[in-house]
């Protein structure tokens, strides 16, 4: 009698495009509490008078932290962000090793630089002054970083255009 076969894939090595919103969306949470917090301080700072250029300066400072959170974690012994650290999952270079500093800062401004010119562009209200035209310019970057996000989920090895550019992979640890 021959033994049955089993009909098990083995697992990609690739981390997919859900595992990595989710260590995303567990890193925003940390960030924007950091955000919330350091608009409070601006704000008793400030006061409510200034609240708009407060909510302006959190939000760059915030994303002038971010990118350290990323570039240090993922740059680091553990090669991850919280996220990333409790979904298991690393970031490497191609041949699966570590990253340095500088490539993991090129990766994060790469991915987030869409995002972050977005946003600016929602709070300073830059449409409106500037006829739309660096409003459509700032559509036009974001709608890129999105199309980068997504690229996660077609692309064989799961990169999206900022792991193209850096040359890393997001892999399970």
């Amino acid at each position: 009698m021959s033994m049955p076969t089993s009909g098990a894939v083995a697992a990609s090595p690739y981390a997919g495009f859900w595992l990595r919103f989710i260590a995303a969306f567990i890193d925003g949470i940390l960030l924007a509490i950091v955000n919330f917090i350091l608009t409070l301080i601006l704000g008793i700072i400030f006061g409510l008078s200034g609240i708009y250029i407060v909510v302006i300066v959190s939000y760059v400072i915030t994303g002038l932290l971010g990118l350290l959170y990323w570039s240090k974690l993922e740059s680091g012994p553990w090669q991850a962000t919280l996220g990333k650290r409790v979904l298991k999952l690393k970031v490497t270079d191609m041949s699966g090793g570590r990253i340095d500093f500088t490539t993991a800062l090129t990766r994060s401004w790469v991915h987030w630089l869409g995002y972050f010119v977005l946003i600016l562009d929602v709070l300073l209200g830059l449409p409106f002054f500037l006829n739309g035209n660096l409003g459509t310019l700032s559509g036009i970057v974001a709608l890129a970083a999105l199309v980068s996000a997504i690229m996660i989920a077609f692309t064989p090895m799961k990169q999206g255009f900022h792991d193209q550019m850096a040359k890393t992979l997001v892999v399970r640890a």
